[in-house]
C-alpha cells in the first residue's frame, strides 16, 4: 500500500481506471485523494469492469476543459419537434397588442400633469 506514494501520476490513473474509480487529472492537489480511494478499493479487493463512458481532461495553462464521450446516444423523450405549437392567441397578435398598449401608456404618461389637450386629437 505504501508503494502507491512512489507511483507516477499515469500509473495511479491507470490503477484508478482498473478499479473503476472515476477521476480527473492526477496532480499535486488531487493525488492524496486518489491514493486514499485506491487504498480503500484495494482493501475491498474488487476490480470493477471498465465503464464505457469516459471523461477526458485536458489542461492548458490555467484552463481545464472537460469532454465526455459516450458510446450510446440518449433517447429523446420530449414532444415531437415537427408538431406545431397550438397557442390560444397567435404570437404576432400578442406582439401587436403589446405595442398598442405601450403606445397608449406612453400617451397617458406624457399627458399626466398637463392640462393641455393632446395636440392633433382635439
Amino acid at each position: 500500500m505504501a508503494s502507491l506514494d512512489n507511483k507516477s501520476p499515469q500509473e495511479i490513473s491507470d490503477l484508478l481506471d482498473e478499479y473503476g474509480i472515476k477521476h480527473g487529472p492526477v496532480v499535486g492537489t488531487t493525488r492524496n485523494l486518489y491514493v486514499k480511494k485506491l487504498k480503500e478499493a484495494m482493501a475491498k479487493g474488487k476490480k470493477a469492469k471498465p465503464s464505457s463512458d469516459k471523461t477526458y481532461y485536458r489542461e492548458e495553462g490555467k484552463h481545464t476543459s472537460y469532454s465526455s464521450y459516450s458510446s450510446s446516444r440518449p433517447e429523446y423523450r420530449g414532444r415531437d419537434l415537427a408538431q406545431k405549437s397550438s397557442r390560444l392567441i397567435p404570437l404576432w397578435l400578442q406582439f401587436v397588442f403589446f405595442l398598442a398598449l405601450a403606445a397608449f401608456l406612453y400617451l397617458v404618461f406624457s399627458n399626466m400633469e398637463t392640462n393641455e389637450p393632446i395636440q392633433g386629437i382635439v
